[in-house]
């Protein structure tokens, strides 16, 4: 069984592909995802399925991480060994035991990345429509690096949202990341203060959100600990 591509970049290495940004079929979440990691230098994670454009977006940043002379450290780290667990198009040929232990390779390093995502075969409607231009989302990068620190404090929505999510993944949420994640976004939007909808999107981007990955993950690493 031949295993998937796995690519993980930092900012300093020679990218090599150069496809622009607008070129890659993907969802604008992912490039969102990318924009927002490289505003605010936020280590990047893209779990991916076969097909999924997740390691040219990751090659991409490191391009235009050295473009704007930013940092930028990201992974595209496939879902399985075959690369086709969760897909929607490919099944995947991988055991639950196999599928475990390559996830919690990832797993250990759940720290050493503060945005997470998930990236699929992209779908048909992506394949021949052009995204937003690079150089837009350059310089919209540049002016959210560029612009003051908004301010964390949290309006009653935001606190509610925390709260409901809070009690959705047990406590487990990391509150900081989340709000450096949001003010960020904030940055980006060209606002001073986080309002709810930055912290929403922050949330989206937590390891909890990907289906299963946390479950996956967990279990395996208090065994490995308990060793």
């Amino acid at each position: 069984m031949k295993p998937i591509e796995q690519v993980e970049e930092k900012a300093g290495t020679i990218p090599s592909v150069t496809v622009k940004l607008e070129d890659i079929p993907c969802s604008e979440m992912e490039k969102r995802a990318l924009e927002v990691a490289l505003a605010g230098g936020h280590p990047l994670a893209i779990l991916y399925n076969e097909g999924a454009m997740a390691p040219q977006l990751i090659r991409a940043g490191v391009r235009l991480a050295q473009e704007i002379a930013v940092p930028f450290h990201g992974i595209a780290y496939p879902w399985c060994p075959c690369g086709n667990y969760g897909s929607p198009k490919f099944e995947c040929r991988c055991s639950p035991k196999i599928i475990g232990a390559h996830l919690s390779k990832l797993g250990k390093r759940i720290g050493d990345f503060t945005i997470w995502i998930g990236a699929s075969f992209p779908l048909a409607r992506y394949m021949d429509i052009k995204g937003e231009p690079e150089a837009v989302i350059l310089k919209r990068i540049q002016a959210a690096r560029a612009a003051s620190e908004p301010s964390d404090i949290l309006d009653s929505s935001s606190r509610d949202l925390i709260d409901c999510y809070l009690k959705q993944v047990s406590g487990s949420l990391d509150i900081l990341r989340v709000k450096s994640i949001a003010k960020t976004i904030a940055r980006l939007d060209g606002r001073n203060r986080i309002e709810v909808n930055h912290l929403a999107e922050a949330i989206q981007y937590q390891p909890q959100v990907l289906h299963g990955f946390i479950e996956w993950v967990k279990p395996r690493a208090v065994e490995v600990k308990s060793v």
